[in-house]
């Protein structure tokens, strides 16, 4: 009961000791998770500032709007799917049902990412201009030229937790960095060399989707998941995927007037969360 100097001096040793301790165990968290978060804040970010050194700053603009605003439903889908995806990795690895519960969640990541894909090619143009007025109709091409990037990005996001979950956070670091030079390479060649905005935004997207591809396979080779394995699970519902494809393209050809465009929307997009809800109830 007796607080002493000795004892005040011992609390504070073991405190630091015990810090010590867990700092060299899991060092791995500060050493490669914590600069590949910075990487990604920066990655993101980069183009906005690319576009308003190199082109007009009301681009910057467009640009940040035509990101969030398609990005933002699908972060909030592919934050909630890696929640539970990483919430379960523990237990799932003891019971040796990851691999399998990978295929799963993968297979509502391809359900959400192609029906959004194929809205974001074909309809975006036209659905921005009539919500957001012709002075913003150019967000919708942006959208276009980003969709096939936010693809690959929704796929891969919630489920690149898995070097974290095997302890291997070092290949996300790397992941992160060779995305960020790639993507400040894009970035320079379209802005200094051909000086065109949309051209620097199509180098982009097409890098980023590289990349993320690349790294998504990886992830899969990681988890000992075939590449045949997942697309014979994504193509139980190729019928479907035929339809909606077939659908969106008779609304792309057909209607020509924004308005009429956004009415007809409506009913696909509540089909698409109906049937998002329904490949989430199967899991």
């Amino acid at each position: 009961r007796k607080i002493t100097f000795k004892n005040f001096i011992n609390f504070f040793i073991f405190k630091t000791r015990d810090l010590v301790h867990i700092l060299k165990k899991y060092k791995k968290y500060v050493l490669f998770s914590s600069p590949s978060t910075l990487m990604n804040t920066i990655s993101i970010w980069i183009p906005v500032i690319f576009i308003w050194i190199f082109f007009d700053a009301k681009y910057a603009s467009l640009f940040f709007l035509s990101h969030r605003i398609v990005n933002l439903p699908m972060m909030v889908l592919r934050h909630a799917i890696g929640k539970i995806f990483y919430s379960r990795a523990s237990i799932d690895i003891e019971e040796g049902v990851l691999t399998q519960n990978i295929v799963k969640y993968f297979k509502i990541l391809f359900h959400i990412a192609f029906l959004c894909l194929i809205v974001c090619l074909f309809l975006a143009p036209n659905l921005f201009s009539f919500i957001y007025g012709s002075d913003w109709s150019e967000s919708g091409k942006i959208v276009q030229i980003l969709s096939p990037w936010l693809f690959f990005t929704l796929l891969a996001a919630p489920i690149s937790t898995v070097p974290t979950i095997l302890y291997k956070q070092e290949i996300e670091f790397k992941f992160q960095t060779i995305l960020l030079i790639v993507r400040f390479i894009s970035l320079l060649i379209g802005s200094m060399i051909f000086q065109n905005l949309y051209i620097t935004l199509i180098l982009f997207s097409i890098t980023s989707s590289i990349v993320w591809m690349i790294y998504l396979f990886y992830i899969l080779k990681l988890s000992e998941i075939t590449v045949a394995e997942i697309i014979s699970s994504c193509l139980t519902n190729k019928n479907e995927y035929l339809l909606f494809l077939i659908t969106i393209l008779l609304i792309f050809f057909l209607i020509k007037t924004s308005f009429l465009t956004f009415i007809a929307f409506i009913p696909i997009s509540i089909y698409m969360l109906y049937s998002t809800l329904i490949e989430i109830r199967k899991v």
